[in-house]
């Protein structure tokens, strides 16, 4: 079993993809940015913000400017369209399942850089 105290950030947050379910009960887009959000609160209290530079990371990926959270980006993200401020939740289980998916990878691939340049 994995002590997940050992873990960097980026391996915990593969290792919670991993078994979703088991942090946040049935998967959704909602509760995963909660669960991420209280992680980011917890850590900003203990004046650690591994998140600093997220949201703007992120927006980066897409093709033109969002008024979204990271549920709202990601959905973007995935289901490849723009974003025109109106609505920033899935339409569709398969999008949602997708998106969840990617804020995971995108967060895992984010913290990997940071902890990469922290240690350089």
């Amino acid at each position: 079993m994995v002590d997940l105290k050992q873990l960097s950030d980026s391996e915990y947050f593969a290792a919670v993809h991993k078994r979703l379910g088991m942090f946040i009960g049935s998967p959704s887009l909602g509760k995963a940015e909660a669960f991420i959000q209280g992680y980011r609160a917890h850590a900003y209290r203990h004046d650690a913000d591994v998140f600093d530079g997220w949201h703007d990371w992120m927006l980066a990926r897409l093709d033109g400017p969002c008024c979204h959270s990271w549920s709202g980006i990601v959905t973007h993200l995935a289901d490849g369209t723009p974003c025109e401020c109106s609505n920033g939740r899935p339409e569709t289980d398969e999008i949602e399942t997708r998106a969840i998916d990617l804020l995971f990878e995108l967060l895992v691939e984010y913290l990997g850089e940071r902890e990469a340049n922290t240690s350089s």
